[in-house]
C-alpha cells in the first residue's frame, strides 16, 4: 500500500514497522557528517555535527550545534539549515537555551530551522535533535 493512502497515524506505523522493525538498534552504524549545517541571515555555530544510521529505507538524523550566535533575532526567521538528503520528514524542535527555540517546522520536507526567543538575541545557543529522514518523503 503507498503511503498516500495512509492516514498519518498509519503511515508512521508503517515507516516504523518497515525501516524499524527488524533493527537491532543496539549495534546501528553511525556515520558522521562535519560541519553539516549551513548558517543563514548572519548567524554563527561555534560547532555542529550530523550523525545518521541507515536503516531500511530510512535514516536516523541527530544533529547537534552548540555556540548558535544571533545578534538581531528575527522571529520565526531561518538561522540553519541541513543537507535536503538528511532533512526531517516530519516535525522537529529543541531548546536553545532558557528563553529560545528552535523548529523545521513545514511538516516534512523541509530542510531549515527558524528561531523564536523572548529575547532579541542568542548568545550561545545549544541543542540537540533527532528525527527521522525517508527519501521520496512521507
Amino acid at each position: 500500500m503507498a503511503l498516500t493512502q495512509l492516514t498519518p497515524v498509519e503511515n508512521w506505523t508503517k515507516i516504523i514497522n518497515d525501516n524499524f522493525g527488524k533493527t537491532d538498534l543496539a549495534n546501528l552504524n553511525w556515520h558522521r557528517v562535519n560541519g553539516a549545517c549551513t548558517t543563514l541571515n548572519g548567524a554563527t555555530l561555534a560547532a555542529n555535527d550530523l550523525y545518521y544510521a541507515n536503516i531500511g529505507q530510512a535514516k536516523l538524523c541527530l544533529l547537534e550545534i552548540s555556540g548558535l550566535k544571533i545578534s538581531s533575532l528575527t522571529q520565526g526567521a531561518e538561522y540553519f539549515s541541513v543537507p535536503t538528503n538528511y532533512a526531517p520528514s516530519h516535525v522537529v524542535s529543541a531548546s536553545l537555551d532558557q528563553y529560545s527555540y528552535t523548529a523545521e517546522n513545514s511538516f516534512g520536507g523541509g530542510n531549515t530551522f527558524k528561531v523564536w526567543s523572548s529575547v532579541n538575541f542568542i548568545s550561545y545557543g545549544n541543542a540537540s535533535m533527532v528525527w527521522v529522514h525517508v527519501d521520496g518523503g512521507l
